[in-house]
């Protein structure tokens, strides 16, 4: 048996967020920044943000169409990640 010297993430031993509350809002994009900030200036240490299914969820419907972002709560997704993981240094994972 052989072993590995590779760690996971540094994210993976902090605080991970999660919430479908957020990834519901109909400004959900908004929410999820604002959610990020606020930790950050009460000094709450959060390493990743866990998207839950409202992230892909059908406005009309009600469906979780996979793969598939709902763009009427998140207008720029990538604009989301590059803000949320890059200016703010939290890992952004979504539910699948």
């Amino acid at each position: 048996m052989s072993s590995s010297l590779t760690l996971p993430p540094r994210s993976q031993f902090g605080y991970l967020a999660s919430s479908l509350g957020l990834a519901q809002a109909d400004n959900a994009q908004e929410e999820i920044v604002k959610f990020v900030k606020e930790c950050r200036e009460e000094g709450f240490p959060i390493d990743g943000l866990h998207l839950s299914s409202g992230w892909c969820q059908e406005p009309k419907t009600g469906a979780r169409n996979f793969f598939v972002w709902n763009r009427e709560r998140y207008p720029d997704p990538l604009a989301m990640g590059r803000k949320v993981e890059s200016e703010m240094g939290v890992v952004v994972s979504l539910l699948v």
